[in-house]
């Protein structure tokens, strides 16, 4: 049991930390300006997967709980616009939801392979963390991302059509996972980043 708490806890630490990182590169944040607090924020977010994945069951919870804490950690700690610190959230998850789903396909050959294998399990967290990090340090060394003023960002009513798709995407990952559906899911997420890019990429051209 403390083997597989260990191992659980520092696997996900880092594919989390990576998923951090990844949004801060995407909007051009500092990582090392919110470091500390983002430990903290990926520990709670692994304590609470663990306890909901093997003391309750509630597997297909941990992805909403766990997107809901990325956009508290945002929008207080970042301080964030709220309805960007959502969408900071929902892009990058859905970046890394197609990068993991892309690797189970493409290497593991279903999900299966993960659910009855804990070693599978860790190399495809290491897998989606290396290839996140490599974007992340692209995007920074190409500088690139988005560095629009959010600031100045005012909350018009295509956001709020933004906030009903976000939830229809947190409602919809939901039932997907629970279904097992692993291609639906990847058209799913790919569909989604396609929408969120150009929604962001837009923004970023009209307060140019």
């Amino acid at each position: 049991m403390h083997l597989e708490w260990l191992g659980f806890m520092f696997f996900s630490s880092i594919e989390a930390l990576s998923l951090y990182v990844l949004i801060m590169a995407l909007f051009r944040f500092k990582v090392m300006d919110y470091a500390w607090q983002a430990v903290t924020l990926v520990l709670l977010i692994n304590v609470q997967s663990f306890i909901l994945r093997n003391e309750f069951a509630l597997s297909d919870l941990v992805p909403v709980i766990s997107i809901l804490m990325f956009v508290f950690f945002f929008a207080v700690v970042v301080k964030m616009p709220f309805v960007w610190a959502v969408l900071a959230t929902i892009l990058g998850y859905v970046i890394f939801a197609v990068i993991q789903t892309s690797i189970i396909v493409t290497v593991f050959g279903s999900i299966t392979a993960i659910q009855t294998s804990v070693m599978n399990g860790y190399l495809l967290q290491l897998a989606s963390a290396a290839v996140l990090l490599i974007i992340s340090w692209v995007l920074k060394k190409r500088n690139l991302g988005f560095a629009f003023n959010m600031e100045v960002l005012r909350f018009k009513f295509e956001d709020f059509l933004v906030m009903i798709f976000i939830i229809i995407f947190i409602g919809a990952i939901t039932l997907f996972l629970y279904l097992n559906q692993t291609w639906l899911t990847l058209l799913f997420f790919i569909v989604n980043a396609g929408f969120l890019l150009f929604y962001a990429i837009r923004k970023e051209k009209v307060h140019d």
